[in-house]
């Protein structure tokens, strides 16, 4: 997955390879934007900021005050911007885990989740992040 924080200073990609055998990649990396004012943004310093503790870090979205919410084997982890894992979204036993994750509904606080074989929601105290373009 791959998500833009809310102030649109740090790009949020999610590394799966350990589901395709390279057994270690599993984690969140977020990259400082640079550049921006210049117009010619880039990629600048890489931090590893979460590593999914249940299954690989798979898709990722972002709250309105830049907590990430991180797809996983268990469920979801919802991970400050600084890294720290505030809490988890269980998901039940029978559930291969969270693959993907949308925010949705009314006001942008459902979270909707996506396994291999369903579908769930759960309502969120703060809203998705969201970003319109200038009118």
């Amino acid at each position: 997955g791959i998500a833009l924080s809310p102030d649109e200073q740090t790009l949020y990609v999610t590394d799966s390879g350990f589901a395709l055998g390279d057994g270690i990649s599993r984690h969140v990396t977020a990259f400082k934007i640079v550049g921006k004012d210049s117009g010619a943004p880039a990629l600048g310093e890489r931090r590893i900021m979460y590593y999914a503790d249940d299954g690989i870090a798979d898709g990722v979205k972002l709250d309105s005050e830049g907590n990430l919410y991180v797809g996983q084997g268990d469920g979801v982890a919802v991970v400050s911007p600084s890294g720290s894992l505030l809490g988890k979204i269980l998901m039940p036993r029978n559930v291969s885990g969270v693959t993907n994750l949308v925010f949705g509904g009314r006001d942008y606080r459902s979270l909707f989740l996506l396994s291999e074989t369903s579908v769930w929601v759960v309502d969120i105290t703060l809203p998705g992040a969201l970003r319109c373009p200038n009118q």
